[in-house]
């Protein structure tokens, strides 16, 4: 936890990231002694809250700093591209492109626990489901583009765009595993609640 901890707060801004992250790194050390020494253990719910804090506040100082340097500085200073960024965000385009079409299709017929029957034909038709193709988009392009990713990750201090990279290309290669399995839990939660994420789960991983 201390490691996934430590990854988002690369997340801030790099101003922000150089005079607090020692800091906060500190704090959270200290606040899972805490949380061992008075429960035993570190509980689920004890995460959830410290990094829905986190997350909530990286987005608060990004718009923070975004107010303060106006959007053309802000975008130079935090999404700071480099050819690792731009080669890696290459790779994972046609990915990218084809789950938003799949992901729109299964809400145009409010179904997202199922694929669009008519896509799907039409796609599957087109040269970029042929086999060699296919396995190059949908795993080769983006375990590539992780890889490529991991050497920004120790090169610079800015790292926001390099960790975005990684996040969705792992996220990617997840769902190839995945890719009916989420689209069902996130219906059955709409569908029949939150209180039913366990038979939603145990449903859905048929999926």
């Amino acid at each position: 936890m201390r490691e996934l901890y430590r990854a988002l707060l690369s997340f801030y801004p790099w101003e922000y990231r150089r005079r607090y992250e020692k800091e906060m790194a500190i704090v959270f050390e200290d606040l899972c002694r805490d949380e061992v020494e008075s429960m035993g253990k570190i509980k689920a719910g004890f995460l959830l809250n410290v990094f829905s804090d986190l997350l909530v506040n990286i987005f608060k100082q990004h718009f923070n700093m975004l107010k303060k340097q106006g959007l053309e500085k802000y975008l130079k200073n935090t999404l700071s591209f480099n050819n690792y960024n731009i080669v890696g965000l290459i790779l994972l385009s046609p990915i990218l492109i084809l789950t938003a079409i799949d992901f729109v299709s299964r809400i145009t017929q409010m179904d997202l626990a199922h694929y669009n029957r008519l896509v799907y034909n039409l796609l599957s038709k087109t040269f970029l489901y042929k086999y060699p193709v296919l396995l190059t988009w949908a795993i080769i392009f983006p375990i590539l583009a992780v890889i490529l990713n991991l050497v920004p990750l120790f090169k610079t201090k800015k790292r926001f765009v390099t960790f975005a990279i990684l996040i969705l290309g792992l996220g990617f290669i997840a769902m190839i595993r995945l890719h009916d399995f989420v689209p069902c839990v996130v219906h059955g939660v709409f569908d029949r609640g939150v209180n039913q994420i366990l038979p939603i789960i145990n449903y859905c991983k048929s999926a």
